[in-house]
């Protein structure tokens, strides 16, 4: 199992795949998690979780309530991790939302603003924030003749951001994570320098309540068309998360790694 010794930022972690993502970091020996979510109740109980399971017996959590699309809330999700932990080794930009589906002409304009602005703006807010935190930070000495770290970002995209999909219609979502996925390139090439690297994520359909709620179409038809046949389970979104945060991916910046069961390549 990978080991993840420094401190975690996960937005979006109260449910779903961010919520299996801060366990993860916490079962891998993280010395704290920030459990960020839009819900305080979900944030305290998915701290309370994970607190549970971590293996690092100097484990520190942190929840908190934040809204990615507001810059002020950004900051102060920042400032809250500085201070509770002094600094910051690895940051998911997991928080995110999803449309109903339809076509390009039939999506109301506040739906494309409130899907552009948690899913894009949110993350590029949680970038810079987190970028600043990194850059002004120690490195890190990895083993061997690795070179050292300041920090490692992993933005969640989706197989959207990858490719259209002509079973599942949802305009405004992909538009968001395509973005995702310029911005983590941008940024990666940016920091390199910096000995911070940043990665995305891109999953594909994963068994989520978000999947099961957001009507995002026949779900039967989007199945058949994954060459595994399968929904990707949010540990295996995760496996590949921490391998990113991971000093095992110290050569690694500026991917989109698709983890879709196939469906991208096809």
């Amino acid at each position: 199992m990978l080991s993840l010794p420094g401190f975690a930022l996960v937005t979006g972690s109260g449910n779903g795949i961010g919520r299996v993502i801060a366990r993860s970091f916490a079962k891998a020996g993280a010395a704290g998690v920030h459990v960020a979510d839009i819900s305080k109740e979900v944030a305290q109980d998915a701290s309370e979780e994970i607190t549970s399971v971590a293996t690092n017996p100097k484990f520190k959590a942190l929840a908190s309530v934040v809204d990615v699309s507001k810059e002020e809330d950004v900051k102060e999700m920042i400032g809250l991790t500085k201070s509770r932990f002094g600094r910051l080794d690895y940051a998911v930009n997991n928080a995110g939302i999803a449309e109903p589906a339809r076509l390009t002409a039939d999506v109301p304009i506040e739906v494309y603003d409130k899907v552009i602005a948690v899913n894009q703006r949110g993350v590029h807010l949680c970038m810079q924030a987190q970028l600043r935190m990194m850059r002004a930070q120690n490195a890190v000495q990895l083993d061997g003749d690795r070179p050292s770290a300041r920090g490692a970002i992993i933005n969640m995209s989706s197989g959207l951001g990858l490719v259209a999909l002509e079973e599942i219609m949802i305009p405004s979502y992909a538009t968001s994570k395509h973005a995702v996925v310029g911005m983590t390139r941008m940024a990666a090439v940016g920091y390199a320098q910096h000995n911070i690297r940043v990665n995305a994520v891109c999953p594909g359909y994963t068994s989520t309540s978000m999947m099961a709620n957001e009507g995002l179409g026949d779900v039967s038809s989007m199945i058949s068309r994954v060459p595994q046949r399968r929904f990707i389970l949010p540990e295996e979104i995760a496996d590949v998360v921490l391998f990113l945060a991971s000093e095992s991916a110290s050569a690694v910046t500026g991917v989109a790694w698709a983890v879709c069961g196939g469906r991208s390549a096809v």
